[in-house]
């Protein structure tokens, strides 16, 4: 009896592409390391007696960073291969992290963390534009679910690991540690990942001449695509919810409401984290099957409606499950978007759209936290109101979504 691959798991899709395996540990690796610093990442900081400004500018110089890193990585990656950023990435990671671990002023410290941004840029724009290349239209949303699979279980393990750390050793340990796995996902990059980028695809199959790569030739391109340019919209929410609401608003909401510690609230959080590990089987399955956008749409619409939910709980049950419902939704919806972006670019131009995608998403992940608290902090609804904002936002991406691609095949142009 034959299988058809829209019927079958992860396991065909790794049985088919084993060159994933070696990525999906990398992604995993560099993911634990970025974890190790939530518990501590503030704590440090605040060690050199700098005011709480300036700790929140180590959040935002690795960001800023990413930000202006990520369009330029995709070049990078489409001129001269993904195999080089997976590698150099991390290994810029490592540097900066021993560097971070071993700072004795703050200046120093915020110097290496806007380093560790651009490792982070070069790493996680080559490692989509990997999987991308490694992925078919009909696996394409096991393999993006797969990728979100070692995200997870490495931004999962990585808190655990680095507040047992710090508290043994000192806030410094995780930043070394950071370097530690991070100079392991070089090595292994090095010595088990081959080059993905098929570089026939940039040769012109009518006059045999080599086509222009990377530039604003091909960002002009992927801009002039309605179909990219609306799921960039989409994923910019999903980011912006997740630094605004999930790190931000719902940890304020459960100790000023329900008076939850910071153990509970973190328990919350890995609750919804592990129902969305369950979930992205099935999410995977299911993209494949009927199409990304009949994932993206309802997953959207449910993060939309658990943000109302968790702005407006009056008891603590209700704000759990909504939480829960946002964990799983977030985690199916941004793998979704990842592969629609890739069955809308043509595979030519896998670089640069991961780039573009990464930067506009990172935007929405850094204006977050600003906007949904001067929202907070201007509106009597206060913490509900930011959360309400992130719902509209929300609602309006996934509706210009849905609505302006309506009646088009999200293929290769």
């Amino acid at each position: 009896m034959r299988h058809h691959p829209e019927n079958t798991g992860f396991m065909l899709v790794l049985r088919q592409q084993p060159a994933l395996i070696p990525l999906l540990i990398i992604v995993m690796c560099v993911m634990m390391g970025m974890g190790l610093l939530v518990p501590v990442l503030s704590l440090y900081a605040s060690s050199f007696n700098v005011s709480t400004v300036m700790v929140g500018m180590t959040v935002t110089v690795f960001g800023f960073a990413r930000l202006l890193v990520d369009i330029p990585a995709g070049t990078l990656s489409e001129r001269y291969g993904r195999r080089r950023l997976l590698w150099s990435g991390p290994g810029l990671l490592a540097i900066a992290s021993f560097a971070a671990g071993a700072s004795h002023s703050f200046t120093w410290l915020l110097a290496w963390r806007f380093v560790q941004g651009v490792g982070s840029a070069l790493y996680m724009t080559a490692a989509m534009a990997a999987v991308a290349d490694l992925s078919t239209p009909e696996t394409r949303g096991r393999t993006m679910a797969l990728y979100q699979t070692a995200l997870l279980t490495g931004t999962s393990l990585g808190p655990v690991v680095g507040g047992f750390a710090a508290s043994t050793w000192g806030y410094a340990a995780p930043f070394w540690l950071f370097g530690v796995v991070s100079a392991i996902a070089a090595l292994i990059a090095f010595c088990s990942v081959s080059e993905t980028l098929n570089r026939n695809l940039t040769v012109n199959s009518v006059s045999g001449e080599r086509k222009s790569l990377g530039g604003l030739n091909d960002l002009k391109l992927l801009m002039s695509s309605r179909k990219f340019l609306l799921i960039t919209v989409v994923s910019f929410a999903i980011f912006f919810t997740r630094t605004a609401a999930k790190f931000t608003l719902i940890p304020l909401i459960g100790l000023n409401r329900f008076q939850m510690n910071s153990d509970k609230i973190g328990l919350i959080l890995t609750i919804a984290t592990l129902a969305n590990f369950l979930a992205l089987p099935l999410a995977g399955r299911m993209m494949d099957r009927y199409g990304r956008k009949i994932v993206i749409v309802p997953a959207q619409t449910a993060c939309a409606a658990a943000l109302i939910l968790v702005a407006w709980s009056p008891i603590p049950s209700l704000f759990w499950i909504a939480i829960v419902i946002l964990g799983v939704a977030m985690g199916i919806s941004s793998p979704a978007a990842a592969a629609y972006a890739a069955d809308v670019t043509p595979q030519a131009r896998f670089g640069p759209a991961m780039g573009l995608l990464r930067a506009i998403s990172d935007l929405g992940f850094m204006v977050g936290p600003v906007l949904v608290g001067a929202v907070a902090d201007l509106t009597p609804y206060t913490l509900a109101g930011g959360l309400m904002f992130n719902s509209i936002l929300v609602i309006i991406s996934t509706l210009l979504f849905a609505v302006l691609t309506r009646g088009t095949q999200p293929t290769e142009t």
